[in-house]
């Protein structure tokens, strides 16, 4: 079990990192607000969590508290999805790039035995994610990490 939390750890290091070297390197005439990107990154989050079947019980683990960026903060938010007892947790981490086709652009995909994928949606403002399955093994379900761009907070001008 620990060797999971480490690498779940390594994956929201990674998705972080890859999220602050996107926004960084990339030049744009207007600094998003930070409510925009939370728009953004929630908006990902459902598109995600649409794709599960009816009766997943979803509960958030982080609130989505402003995360201090260069240009202000980025939102971040993670949520477990449990899953009916019948879904298969593998062939829907195996099948989700075929299902976001064209709407993500994929990171990582780790292997079957530990599946996790780490990608980018351009059509939300580049949220980064996370998607695990390193929930207990008693409960089949995923845990979700989303992460925005960076987003301008308060007055600053």
């Amino acid at each position: 079990m620990n060797s999971k939390r480490a690498r779940a750890a390594v994956a929201v290091l990674l998705i972080l990192t890859t999220a602050g070297c996107t926004m960084t390197g990339t030049e744009i005439d207007e600094t998003p607000t930070f409510e925009q990107v939370t728009a953004e990154g929630e908006g990902a989050l459902d598109r995600i969590l649409g794709l599960l079947p009816e009766g997943t019980e979803i509960t958030v683990r982080e609130q989505g508290a402003p995360y201090p960026c260069a240009d202000g903060a980025m939102f971040a938010q993670r949520r477990d999805a449990y899953v009916p007892e019948d879904f298969d947790v593998e062939g829907f981490m195996s099948d989700l790039p075929d299902l976001l086709q064209g709407e993500i652009v994929l990171e990582e995909q780790l292997p079957v035995e530990d599946p996790a994928l780490m990608f980018t949606m351009p059509g939300f403002g580049d949220a980064g994610f996370s998607v695990s399955s390193y929930l207990p093994p008693d409960r089949p379900g995923f845990s979700l990490l989303v992460t925005s761009r960076c987003g301008s907070v308060g007055d600053t001008g």
